[in-house]
């Protein structure tokens, strides 16, 4: 079990996406690939390729934890 993300980078990226369902903007970091809309309460899922799902070895493990 971890305690922080073990590939974490130093400097993390924000990136924002509307929604799909309404279309709020919502606030993302590199290593998070979804978030809850603050408005609707919907998932939204991050799918861009530099996100950290997507490159770092832990990822795995880390996203087993949600």
């Amino acid at each position: 079990m971890f305690t922080s993300c073990p590939g974490r980078e130093k400097d993390l990226k924000v990136r924002y996406i509307k929604c799909p369902s309404c279309g709020t903007e919502i606030e993302f970091f590199s290593d998070e690939p979804k978030r809850r809309c603050p408005k609707c309460k919907k998932d939204a899922v991050y799918s861009e390729k530099d996100s950290c799902i997507y490159w770092c070895k832990a990822a795995k493990d880390c996203l087993m934890r949600f």
